[in-house]
């Protein structure tokens, strides 16, 4: 998942400087290209984010019952709470400066003008998404590591508690 996870955020990523580009290039001669640009790569943003949490959330429940189950002990819970609300955070900064670019842009399009208000909301989404997308990244690493950790000490669980047959 990790290896998804940034191709899927360096793609939505380069779709928003893409926007940038066209947008700042000479914004009158192309206003309509920008406008569908930025709107298809902060829909890529916001998927990108809930794909992130989605998996969170689904590494999170596997390792539960697995510890659950195989009556492990629960240390890693802790570690997957961490995990967790890091990753909230950052879906949140994500989500938040995406709303506010979509806001100051929607504003200056109808307005028909330029507006620093968007430039400094899109100049915030850089960085917030970046940084994000990084820490996002070494967050899905260690959950990923964590799941395998843990379904690796159930399996062997299992074998240690399944039965032996005998050979007649």
């Amino acid at each position: 998942m990790p290896r998804v996870f940034i191709g899927l955020g360096l793609g939505g990523y380069f779709l928003v400087v893409a926007a940038a580009y066209v947008g700042l290039l000479k914004p009158e001669d192309r206003p309509d290209l920008h406008v569908l640009l930025a709107v298809f790569a902060l829909l890529v943003c916001v998927l990108v984010q809930a794909a992130f949490f989605t998996y969170l959330s689904v590494a999170g429940k596997l390792i539960a019952q697995a510890l659950h189950l195989g009556g492990l002990e629960l240390s890693p819970l802790a570690i997957l709470r961490r995990l967790k609300r890091a990753g909230t955070r950052c879906v949140f900064a994500v989500v938040i400066s995406v709303v506010l670019v979509t806001a100051t842009g929607g504003a200056t399009w109808r307005e028909g003008g330029e507006s620093p208000w968007h430039l400094i909301s899109a100049a915030f989404l850089f960085v917030v998404s970046g940084a994000s997308l990084f820490r996002e990244y070494v967050l899905t690493v260690e959950a990923s590591g964590l799941l395998r950790q843990t379904l690796d000490a159930y399996n062997a669980r299992k074998k240690l508690d399944r039965p032996r047959e005998r050979k007649d």
